[in-house]
C-alpha cells in the first residue's frame, strides 16, 4: 500500500493527528521509550530519505566546496571525496543500527542518555542536545547565506558590469530566506512530503544534467577532455602543508556536503514503520551521495577549468544552470529547518531548552506542526547571522558549527553505546550484525578525526588573521558554555528524558507525567526501569513479564545491570522471595547463572572467597569506595599466613608461569610463522628506534581491544592425545587444567592450581617440621618420608644435671627468645601485607584487562592507555643520553639524600597527612578496580537484590576419606636392562642394592589393616564417650562444649536447606539458623525446630521458647567463621562425621554490647556467612 492510500484510507476511518500511525507498532515502539505519539505520521521510506539527500544536494555543495578540494588537484577530488564518503558510510550503518533499535526524533541526546555510564547520563545528554541543535541552525545559516551569495551571483552574471554586493545587501537576501523558510516550513506540513519526494528527482536530474552538460559542452567548443591518468593520478599541492596532509583537506569537501543524515532520525516521529524507514533513509542518502558524488567530481575533473559551468554552458546556460541550483539550495535550506526543528522540538519536549514549555507546543491546526520551535529557529539565525557582517573569517566559523558539533553529536552516542551500553543494546529491524562493533569503532575513530580535520586552516601552517579558522573558538565556546549552564544551573532540573505516556495536559510536566504504559498492552513499570530498558525489549514484553531487578549506578562500582542479561543473577524479584531454591550446582548445569562468567568461573570465585574470607566487621565507610578492604591493622595468625600464601600462588604465581609459558612458545619457534612476524616486527622497530612507541602501542591494544588477545597470543595447540590417556578421560570425565603448574586433570577450574598451591605450603611445612625435629639425611624409603609429617618424635629428655654454663646459656637463650618472636612475627606480618598488597594489585589489573559485569572498568582501563599513549608520544624525542643520565641522578639521590627525603616526608606528614594514601595506586590508577573478593561480594549482592541467591560451588568428593597418612597403590616395578641400570647408577648419588627394586613387602599392607581397625575403633569410641562429654559439658567443661558443639551426626545430609535455612547448633541445642526475608530489614533467628520440618519461615509462626536468638540483618556488625579444634579435634569429628568437611561455626556479633551469637555444627556456614555479607548494604573490613 502506498502512502498517499494509506494516508486516505486512515483519514476516512477518522484517523488524524496523534492518531494518524502508519501501523499500530510505531506508537507503541514510541510509547515504550516513554513518549505519546504527537506528530503526525505521514513520511514513507523514500520520503525520509528524500531528507537527508535534499539537505546534500550534492551538485550545490559539491560546487560551494570546491575550494577544499581543488588545492590537492583531481586526486584530492575524486579520491578525496570517494574516501571520506566510505568513512561516512560507516558512520551511516553504525547509526542505524541505533535508529532501528530506538527511533526518536531526538535520537541522538536520547541514545546518548541511555548508553551512557551512570554519572556521566545527564551532562552528555544535555551536551550533545545542544550540540546537534546548534550544529543543525548552523547548517540552515550556512545553506541560507550561500543562498544569498548564488542569487546575488546570478544577478551579476546577468548585468555583466562587475557588480558586486556588500555584506549589507547579502544580509539582507539572509534575512529574507530565513523568513521565507521559516514560513514554507510552518505552513506546508501537508504538502511537504511531497515536495521531499520532488526533491528526490530534482537532485538526480541535476546530477545527471552535470555528468553530460559539461563534457558535451567542453568538446562543442573544441576542447579536449583532460585524460583519465590526469582525473584519477594527478597530484597537486596549493597548500602549505604536506602533500598527505592537503589530501586529508579535501576531506573536508564531503564532510560538509555529506553531513545531514542525522535528518533522518528527527524525522522518526512522522515516518511510517520508522524501526525501518529510518535507517533505510541513513544508508540509501550517505550510500547514494558517495556513488553519484564520485562520478559528478570525476566529470569535473575531466573538464576542469576556474569558470567550468560559464565556459561549458556559455553565459546563458550557466545563468540557467545557477537558477536550477538556487532552486535546489533552496529546498535543501527548506529540508534542513523542518529537521532541525524535530530535534529543537524533542529537546524542549524533554525540559532542556530555555521556555522549553512554550516551544514543545504543536499546533493542531496546521496538521501537527511545531510552529513555535521553527519560529525559534528562525530568530536564533537572523541573530547569528550577524556575524557575517563581521568579515569571512567569522562567517566560516558560524558555519563550522554544522561539521564540528554535528560530528560530536554523531560520534558520542556510538561511543557510550560501545564503552558503557554494549549489553543494553537490542537489535532493530536493521542491524549489521556480527560487524555491528568493528564498525562502531571504526565511526568513532572517523569522527573523531574529522572533528580535528575541520580545525586545521587550510593554506598552511602560518594562517594571517584572516586566513585562520575559529572552529576551535565558536565549537570550544559551545561545548564548553554548555557544560557550564548545565553543572552551574541545568543539572538542577534536567534528568534526561522525559516521559510524556498518557500525559493528556498542554504542558509536559516532566517525570510527574508518567502514569503507567499504553494501555495496549506491556507491563507496568517503575520511572527508573522504564528508562533503562530498551525499546525493542519492551515491545516485546507481555503481560505477565515481571519488571527486572536493577543496580544503581555508582561512581565507584561503575555498575551497569544490563536488563537483558540472562540468568538467576538478573532475574526480576518475585512476589514471594521465601521460595526461592538453589540452583544445583553441577558441570550438568546448562544455565549461566551470571551473564559474562562462566559457571566454572563463577564457583571457582566463590570457592576461594569461602576460604579467602573468614572475618569481616562493619565499618562506616568504605575506602576506595569498595568495602571489603583489608584492615590496616591486619595480623597474620598462621591459618590466615598460609591462605595469603597460597592466593599469592593461585593468583600471581601461576599467572607469571603462563606468561612465561607463552615468552617460551615464541622463543621456541615450534609456531614459526607467528614467531616469524614479531621478530621482524620487533627489529623493525629496533631499526626505526620506535621500540618503546611500539612496545606502548602493543600493550594499549591488548588493553583496549580484549579481542586482539587470542589473535596475537593464541591458545597452545591442543596434542594428539594417546589411547592410555583418551580412555582415562573419558573414564574420569576430568579437563586438564589450563591455568595450572602441573597440567593436572580437573573436575572443576581452578582446584589443580588450589591443590598446587596446598602441596607447596604442605612440602614448606613439612621441612620446617623436620628441622625443628633436628632431623638430617635423606628418608629410607618413601613410606618415612611420607609418615614424617604425621609422627614426629619427641625430643629426647636430658637428665644430665645442669651446670652454671649450661644454666647461663638457657638464661641467655629465654633473654632473646621473647623479643626475637616480637621481630619475627612483626617482620612476618610486615611481609605479609606486601604480599597480600601485591596479589591485590595483580588481580586488579588482571580484572581491568577482563572485566566481568558488572564491572566494566572502562575509565581505570582509559587512564593505563593514556599513561601508555604519553610514553608512546614522548619516546621518540626523549634522548637516550638525558635518560640515562636522569637514571643515575635519582639512583644517586636516593643513595645519599636521605636528609633531604627525611624532611620533605616530615613536612608533608606535617601538612598532608594523608599525602601517601593519596599516592597509592589503589586510590589513582586503579581506583574502582575490585579484587576477585570485592568481585565475588559485588556477585552475591547482585543474587539478592534479584532474589536469587548464588548456589554453593560443588565439590569433589572423594571415594575414600582424607587421611593424615595416605594410601598408596602397590605399583609393579619393571627391572630396567643393564644400560639402564648402568644410567641409574651413574647418575644416583646413592648406591642402592638390588633389594631396593623389590616388590614391597606385605609389612605395609598389615599396616594399613591395624590403621583402618584403630579407626573403627576411635570412632565407636567418640560414639560411647557422647554421653560423658556432654556431662563434662553440664559440668562446665570448656574443651569438651567446644568438641560438642563441633560434632554432628553420622548421617548428615549432603544437600543444603538453602537459602534461607541452616542446620546449626545453638547453647548445645540443636536446631535451625534461618533469614526471615519477609521482614523489612530480613531477621536472622535461631529456633530449635528442625530445618527439615520448618514450612513457615516467619518469626511469628514459632512457639514461644523455640527462638534463642533473634538479630536484624542491618544491625550486624561482624561476623567470624570459627572451627575451635586443632588437626586432632578435626580428626576426632571426620571419623564421627564420615566426611572430610569438619563441622564449622560462626560467629555473630550485633551492635550491642555483648550481643554476640555462636553458631556451632555448621554444614552450610559458608552458605549463611555469604548470604549475611550480602544480603544489606553494610560496608565491610576484612580482618
Amino acid at each position: 500500500m502506498s502512502s498517499k492510500t494509506e494516508m486516505r484510507d486512515m483519514e476516512a476511518m477518522g484517523l488524524s493527528g496523534t492518531r494518524g500511525l502508519s501501523d499500530s507498532g510505531d506508537s507503541q515502539l514510541l510509547a515504550k521509550m516513554g513518549y505519546k505519539q504527537e506528530l503526525k505520521r505521514q513520511y514513507s521510506t523514500p520520503q525520509v530519505f528524500a531528507v537527508a539527500f535534499s539537505i546534500m544536494g550534492l551538485v550545490p555543495s559539491i560546487a560551494s566546496t570546491l575550494a577544499f578540494s581543488l588545492p590537492a588537484g583531481p586526486v584530492g577530488m575524486v579520491w578525496g571525496w570517494f574516501t571520506a564518503s566510505i568513512f561516512i558510510l560507516l558512520v551511516g550503518l553504525a547509526m542505524a543500527d541505533l535508529a532501528s533499535a530506538m527511533p526518536t526524533a531526538g535520537g541522538l541526546y536520547w541514545w546518548t542518555h541511555y548508553f551512557a555510564g551512570g554519572k556521566y547520563k545527564n551532562p552528555l545528554s544535555f551536551l550533545i542536545g545542544y550540540s546537534n541543535t546548534l550544529g543543525l541552525i548552523g547548517g540552515i545559516c550556512s545553506v541560507d547565506y550561500t543562498l544569498a551569495l548564488m542569487i546575488l551571483s546570478c544577478i551579476s552574471i546577468s548585468r555583466d558590469d562587475g557588480w558586486s554586493a556588500s555584506r549589507g545587501v547579502i544580509y539582507a537576501v539572509y534575512v529574507g530566506l530565513i523568513l521565507l523558510h521559516g514560513i514554507c516550513a510552518a505552513l506546508s506540513g501537508r504538502v511537504m512530503p511531497k515536495i521531499q519526494t520532488a526533491c528526490i528527482y530534482i537532485n538526480i536530474s541535476l546530477v545527471i544534467a552535470t555528468v553530460i552538460a559539461l563534457p558535451v559542452g567542453k568538446v562543442t567548443r573544441g576542447e579536449a577532455l583532460n585524460p583519465g591518468s590526469y582525473v584519477f593520478q594527478h597530484v597537486d599541492n596549493e597548500t602549505g602543508w604536506p602533500t598527505g596532509w592537503a589530501f586529508m583537506l579535501a576531506w573536508l569537501a564531503p564532510i560538509w556536503s555529506i553531513a545531514s543524515f542525522d535528518s533522518c532520525v528527527h524525522m522518526s516521529e512522522e515516518a511510517m514503520h520508522a524501526a525501518k524507514a529510518v535507517p533505510l533513509g541513513i544508508i540509501w542518502s550517505a550510500g547514494s551521495a558517495c556513488v553519484l558524488g564520485f562520478l559528478t567530481l570525476s566529470v569535473m575533473a575531466a573538464t576542469m577549468d576556474p569558470n567550468i559551468y560559464y565556459d561549458a554552458l556559455g553565459r546563458n546556460g550557466a545563468l540557467g544552470f545557477m537558477i536550477v541550483l538556487c532552486l535546489i539550495q533552496f529546498l535543501i535550506g527548506l529540508s534542513l529547518i523542518v529537521a532541525a526543528s524535530r530535534q529543537a522540538w524533542a529537546f524542549s519536549r524533554d525540559g532542556a531548552l530555555p521556555f522549553s514549555t512554550f516551544f514543545r507546543h504543536i499546533s493542531k491546526r496546521i496538521q501537527y506542526q511545531p510552529v513555535r520551535i521553527i519560529c525559534g529557529l528562525g530568530v536564533m539565525c537572523l541573530i547569528l547571522g550577524l556575524l557575517c557582517l563581521i568579515n569571512n573569517a567569522a562567517t566560516n566559523a558560524l558555519f563550522s558549527l554544522f561539521v564540528a558539533s554535528n560530528y560530536l553529536s554523531w560520534g558520542t552516542p556510538i561511543f557510550c553505546r560501545l564503552v558503557w551500553g554494549q549489553e543494553r543494546f537490542y537489535p532493530g529491524e536493521f542491524y549489521t550484525g556480527r560487524l555491528s562493533k568493528p564498525i562502531a569503532w571504526i565511526a568513532v575513530g572517523y569522527l573523531l578525526f574529522g572533528v580535528v580535520l575541520s580545525m586545521f586552516p587550510n593554506g598552511g601552517p602560518n594562517p594571517s588573521p584572516a586566513d585562520m579558522n575559529y572552529t576551535i573558538v565558536i565549537n570550544g565556546f559551545v561545548w564548553v558554555g554548555c557544560m557550564v549552564y548545565y553543572f552551574l544551573f541545568a543539572r538542577h532540573w534536567f534528568t534526561g528524558p522525559r516521559m510524556t505516556v498518557d500525559d493528556n495536559s498542554s504542558e509536559n510536566t516532566g517525570n510527574d507525567a508518567y502514569n503507567s504504559v499504553v494501555s495496549s498492552g506491556g507491563p507496568t513499570l517503575a520511572k527508573e526501569d522504564f528508562r533503562r530498558i530498551p525499546a525493542i525489549e519492551l515491545l516485546n514484553m507481555s503481560q505477565e513479564h515481571e519488571s527486572p531487578g536493577e543496580i544503581e549506578d555508582t561512581d565507584s562500582f561503575e555498575l551497569t545491570q544490563p536488563p537483558e542479561e540472562s540468568g538467576p543473577l538478573q532475574r526480576a524479584a518475585t512476589d514471594n522471595p521465601r521460595n526461592v531454591q538453589w540452583k544445583p550446582s553441577s558441570r550438568t548445569v546448562e544455565e549461566t547463572l551470571a551473564d559474562g562468567l562462566s559457571n566454572e568461573d563463577l564457583w571457582m570465585l566463590i570457592r576461594r572467597f569461602n576460604k579467602q574470607i573468614y572475618h569481616v566487621k562493619a565499618v562506616p565507610g568504605a575506602n576506595l569506595d569498595l568495602d571489603l578492604n583489608r584492615a590496616q591493622n591486619e595480623v597474620y595468625p598462621p591459618e590466615k599466613l598460609r591462605m595469603t600464601l597460597e592466593r599469592f600462588y593461585i593468583s600471581v604465581v601461576v599467572g607469571l608461569i603462563e606468561f612465561f609459558r607463552h615468552v617460551g612458545r615464541l622463543r621456541s619457534w615450534k609456531e614459526p610463522v607467528r614467531t616469524a612476524v614479531f621478530c621482524g616486527i620487533y627489529f623493525a622497530s629496533w631499526a626505526a628506534d620506535l621500540l618503546i612507541p611500539m612496545t606502548m602501542s602493543l600493550f594499549i591494544a591488548l588493553i583496549m581491544f580484549p579481542p586482539v588477545r587470542p589473535f596475537l597470543f593464541p591458545a597452545p595447540p591442543v596434542q594428539p592425545p594417546t589411547d592410555d590417556s583418551t580412555s582415562s578421560t573419558s573414564a574420569n570425565e576430568q579437563q586438564e587444567s589450563q591455568d595450572s603448574l602441573t597440567g593436572v586433570p580437573e573436575n572443576h577450574k581452578g582446584e589443580t592450581a588450589e591443590q598446587e598451591a596446598k602441596v607447596l605450603l604442605d612440602s614448606f611445612a613439612t621441612m620446617a617440621v623436620e628441622g625443628a625435629a633436628g632431623k638430617f639425611g635423606y628418608p629410607l624409603d618413601e613410606d618415612t618420608a611420607e609418615n614424617s609429617t604425621a609422627v614426629i618424635a619427641a625430643p629426647p629428655v636430658d637428665t644430665t644435671p645442669e651446670t652454671p654454663e649450661v644454666a647461663a646459656e638457657k638464661s641467655a637463650e629465654e633473654q632473646t627468645k621473647k623479643p626475637m618472636k616480637k621481630k619475627v612475627s612483626q617482620g612476618m606480618d610486615q611481609a605479609m601485607r606486601v604480599v597480600s598488597d601485591i596479589t591485590d594489585i595483580y588481580e586488579r589489573f588482571a580484572n581491568i584487562l577482563s572485566p566481568t559485569p558488572p564491572f566494566y572498568l572502562i575509565s581505570p582501563r582509559l587512564r593505563i592507555s593514556g599513561i601508555l599513549s604519553i610514553v608512546c608520544l614522548v619516546a621518540p624525542f626523549a634522548s637516550s643520553y638525558w635518560i640515562i643520565k636522569l637514571v643515575g641522578f635519582t639512583l644517586g639521590f636516593a643513595f645519599f639524600g636521605a636528609p633531604a627525603l627525611t624532611y620533605t616526608t616530615d613536612l608533608l606528614n606535617r601538612k598532608y597527612p594523608e599525602w601517601q594514601e593519596q599516592l597509592d595506586i589503589n586510590m589513582t590508577l586503579l581506583k574502582g578496580v575490585p579484587t576477585n573478593a570485592q568481585l565475588t561480594l559485588t556477585l552475591l549482592r547482585i543474587g539478592e537484590i534479584n532474589s536469587s541467591p548464588l548456589p554453593p560451588p560443588p565439590t569433589t568428593e572423594d571415594s575414600e576419606p582424607a587421611w593424615p597418612i595416605k594410601r598408596k597403590k602397590s605399583k609393579a616395578v619393571t627391572i630396567p636392562q643393564s644400560g639402564d641400570l648402568a644410567s641409574i647408577s651413574n647418575d644416583s648419588s646413592t648406591n642402592l642394592s638390588s633389594d631396593s627394586l623389590a616388590a614391597p613387602k606385605p609389612k605395609k599392607r598389615t599396616f594399613f589393616k591395624i590403621l583402618k581397625f584403630f579407626r573403627r575403633t576411635i570412632a565407636t569410641a567418640i560414639r560411647g564417650h557422647i554421653a560423658f562429654d556432654r556431662a563434662m559439658a553440664i559440668a562446665g567443661s570448656a574443651h569438651t562444649k567446644n568438641l560438642l558443639g563441633m560434632l554432628q551426626n553420622h548421617r548428615f545430609s549432603g544437600t543444603p536447606y538453602g537459602p534461607l535455612k541452616f542446620d546449626a547448633k545453638f547453647e548445645r541445642k540443636r536446631g535451625a539458623a534461618v533469614i526471615d526475608s519477609t521482614k523489612e530489614p530480613p531477621i536472622l533467628y535461631f529456633t530449635t525446630y528442625q530445618s527439615a520440618g520448618l514450612e513457615d519461615l516467619s518469626i511469628e509462626a514459632r512457639k514461644k521458647g523455640s527462638v534463642l536468638f533473634q538479630i536484624p540483618v542491618t544491625e550486624i556488625q561482624e561476623l567470624r567463621k570459627t572451627e575451635g579444634l586443632g588437626w586432632k579435634g578435626k580428626l576426632i569429628v571426620e571419623l564421627t562425621a564420615g566426611s572430610k568437611e569438619a563441622a564449622d561455626g560462626l560467629v555473630v556479633v550485633g551492635n550491642e554490647i555483648g550481643q554476640t551469637f555462636h553458631l556451632t555444627g555448621m554444614r552450610s556456614r559458608n552458605q549463611l556467612f555469604n548470604r549475611l555479607v550480602a544480603i544489606d548494604a553494610q560496608f565491610w573490613e576484612s580482618r
